[in-house]
């Protein structure tokens, strides 16, 4: 999938729970990051963004050290 606004390929993975910068709640987000990509930046504690559609418009931003967190803890349960 892409994201037309940011001209990225979107992931095709379980969305994760994670905090929009811009709704300020938390939505189902999917990262711009392939999967691979996405365990190895969580691994080395890179900057991970993801994107979730919003009133037909797509909000960006990266995640917070407590959804990486977060996200983590949903690999090592397998839930992602």
């Amino acid at each position: 999938m892409r994201c037309s606004n940011c001209e990225r390929t979107v992931a095709y993975m379980k969305p994760i729970q994670a905090v929009c910068d811009t709704c300020k709640k938390t939505v189902e987000a999917k990262p711009l990051l392939g999967e691979n990509e996405l365990w190895l930046a969580l691994n080395k504690g890179d900057e991970i963004e993801v994107m979730h559609l919003a009133d037909d418009v797509h909000h960006t931003w990266k995640l917070t050290g407590q959804d990486k967190e977060s996200l983590r803890k949903a690999r090592a349960a397998g839930t992602v």
